[in-house]
């Protein structure tokens, strides 16, 4: 069950290449084969594996247990991290490239440092297990070894990135930073998914389209995971779309544009007009002056009564008729739906007035409060999808330009980010983070005392201090970031960027010349220009290729409809985009655009039967069993005079789907 090559007519073990979506370190990986006479031999497949194939689609790698899965490691720079957890190790170990076997016996290393032809040195990721403790008195409880996820460090030995906080609903969640190669069952579906119902939009065609799948199981997942994945990116690419339309609105023409239309008002006595336009004026010119564009205009602020229309963000998700913040788009209060809160006014959305304030604050403040989360994330992620990873743009503590002070300022906030101090993410809470007072000093282990001590060894306190107050004074107490208080600063494609020699983290600016990760010092010379990045970045390349084609957001509502759905008939009717509207209601239009399905994730009983209207796109999530399951399949799309339709087939790693895959003339072209 061992997969091999050969190299110079030499036969040599297949591994696993693993990752660190932090800082791009490598690994080699593989499953453990406990052999007869002691020794652990790696390999990429399992040797025992009872569970149904379709069901190990959906495994996740970091759920990956001890005990079945090994990592190697070998240093690109040499040495080990100090961010070892107190039951995790790496020790030294060789790896023999012939047969996969790991070993760790003096005798053996000191071998590989004579005979380094097929024995690699380095490190092997280990557990420190205290014994088990008994349950009952006689159930012995789950080994550490054997629970989900423990394969996997929680930092990285090269660059620290860490995972696996606490969620203030006092959860652990499996997150480590290293990941394979393996790009996740659902995770392809979605991208193939998305990319043809984008090919449909840009020729102007609704996206309605069937994804077929082998089971329930099957397809409920992949719908949720489609609607999951296609939302994370809606988020980024409207935030970035909203930022390119501030940009073009700070510029000369646009800002006298704005100029004569207060001019127009002023004369027509419309004073609340002039007002309005007065402060946007201001605020464009401040844009214009420091290339930096507020968070806290685009973003709901708390509840107000006197501020009914929604801001930019959530316009944006309203526009496309996509939930703010629940990709599954389920999400009710009170048995209300969310938007009935909402109705449209002369164009525009507005939150509604009512006398029971109540409902409508909870809503109002829920959208906020998820919606700040969501953002939080877009920005702050330790991987490469933060925005400064991207090469798009950097967050900025202060809204002015203030030069090298400023970018220092803009550096700490990213190392404060780092230690979950951010309102709105995951793994933040007030109630039990440590405040940060100026005059009291940090503890020594805390990243913003570790980057302060890189900076200014001699007295790192003094600059602590500085920063806090800083804080204090745009708004951020205790080290506590609100993201309100922030601005972005978009990039140019000519500015330069620095990367981390040690740890691989992308700067947009200098900072304070120390890495904002592992603390190293950052290159003098620039390491390249944002369009270097942009090339070499999907997200980036996505969103510039958007902007280059006119090409615009668009929402993607994925829901199953099998035996097991709930109301099949009124699934099939949003799929239609056939809507009856309800006496006394003001909010058919926001339901109807939140509720229609563009894609539907169904099984093999939708082959043949039921009408299920007009059908742009298939997509088939394996091969199906036999040609005529195919055409059936496939007739689905294309009907009703359509001058063309698409079908696509994602061929998973198996026997079956790779015999058609090489020979696609037998499941296509065969007579019956």
């Amino acid at each position: 069950g061992c997969l091999s090559t050969y190299i110079d007519n030499e036969e040599h073990r297949l591994f696993e290449l693993v990752y660190c979506t932090a800082c791009g370190e490598l690994f080699v990986g593989g499953f453990k084969h406990h052999l007869d006479g002691g020794g652990t031999a790696l390999s990429i497949t399992k040797r025992e594996n009872n569970s149904m194939a379709s069901a190990a689609l959906f495994e996740r790698f970091e759920r990956t247990p001890f005990e079945d899965y090994a990592l190697f490691w070998v240093p690109s720079d040499g040495g080990v991290s100090k961010n070892e957890q107190k039951n995790e190790k790496w020790i030294k170990a060789v790896l023999d490239t012939r047969n996969g076997l790991l070993k760790t016996g003096l005798k053996d290393l000191e071998d590989a440092r004579s005979n380094t032809n097929h024995q690699i040195l380095g490190y092997m990721f280990q557990l420190r297990e205290a014994q088990p403790k008994l349950k009952n008195g006689t159930q012995q409880q789950k080994s550490q070894r054997q629970q989900p996820g423990s394969a996997l460090p929680h930092n990285c030995p090269r660059c620290g990135g860490t995972s696996f906080r606490k969620r203030p609903d006092g959860q652990f969640q499996p997150s480590s930073t290293l990941r394979n190669f393996q790009t996740p069952y659902l995770t392809t579906s979605q991208r193939l998914v998305t990319e043809l119902c984008d090919l449909l939009h840009s020729n102007d065609l609704k996206a309605k389209s069937l994804a077929f799948f082998d089971s329930r199981q099957g397809a409920a997942r992949a719908a949720l995971g489609i609607s999951r994945e296609h939302h994370k990116d809606l988020c980024r690419l409207l935030l970035l779309d909203i930022l390119d339309a501030e940009i073009e609105s700070s510029s000369p023409d646009a800002l006298q544009r704005l100029k004569n239309q207060r001019a127009t008002a002023y004369e027509a006595d419309e004073w609340e007009e002039v007002t309005r336009l007065t402060a946007l004026i201001k605020q464009m010119e401040s844009i214009g002056n420091s290339g930096k564009i507020p968070l806290g205009p685009l973003l709901e602020g708390p509840f107000n009564e006197s501020e009914r229309a929604t801001r930019r963000y959530l316009k944006g998700f309203l526009d496309l008729g996509a939930h703010p913040f629940n990709p599954a788009g389920v999400d009710d209060d009170e048995g209300e739906p969310w938007y009935s809160a909402l109705e449209s006014h002369n164009g525009a959305w507005r939150w509604k007035y009512d006398a029971n304030h109540g409902v409508l604050a909870d809503t109002r403040e829920r959208v906020r409060q998820n919606q700040t989360e969501l953002l939080a994330d877009i920005l702050f992620s330790r991987t490469v999808f933060a925005l400064e990873e991207t090469g798009l743009g950097w967050v900025s503590l202060d809204k002015s330009d203030g030069g090298s002070t400023s970018n220092q300022n803009d550096a700490f906030l990213r190392v404060f980010a780092d230690e979950n101090r951010i309102y709105g993410m995951p793994f933040f809470d007030p109630e039990t983070k440590r405040q940060y007072h100026p005059g009291e000093k940090l503890p020594v282990s805390s990243r913003v005392h570790r980057f302060a001590t890189a900076i200014q060894p001699h007295n790192p306190d003094e600059l602590i201090d500085n920063v806090l107050n800083i804080f204090a004074d745009a708004n951020h107490q205790y080290g506590f970031i609100t993201l309100a208080n922030l601005s972005i600063r978009p990039v140019k494609a000519e500015e330069p960027y620095y990367r981390c020699a040690r740890c691989g983290r992308v700067h947009l600016h200098k900072g304070a010349g120390i890495c904002t990760r592992c603390f190293n010092c950052l290159p003098n010379a620039a390491s390249g220009t944002a369009s270097d990045l942009w090339e070499r970045h999907f997200l980036a390349q996505k969103i510039k290729r958007n902007a280059d084609t006119a090409k615009r957001a668009f929402r993607l509502n994925c829901h199953e409809l099998t035996g097991q759905t709930e109301s099949p008939k009124q699934r099939l009717q949003e799929f239609k985009g056939i809507f009856i509207s309800e006496a006394n209601t003001t909010d058919s239009e926001l339901r109807q655009k939140t509720t229609e399905v563009d894609v539907l994730a169904v099984t093999t009983t939708m082959e043949v039967g039921v009408d299920i209207g007009t059908i742009q796109a298939i997509f088939q999530g394996n091969m199906p069993p036999q040609r005529f399951n195919y055409q059936q399949r496939a007739g689905r799309a294309g009907r009703r005079g359509q001058a063309f339709s698409f079908v696509l087939t994602l061929c998973r790693n198996q026997s079956h789907d790779m015999h058609y895959f090489y020979a696609p003339e037998e499941i296509v072209a065969l007579p019956p």
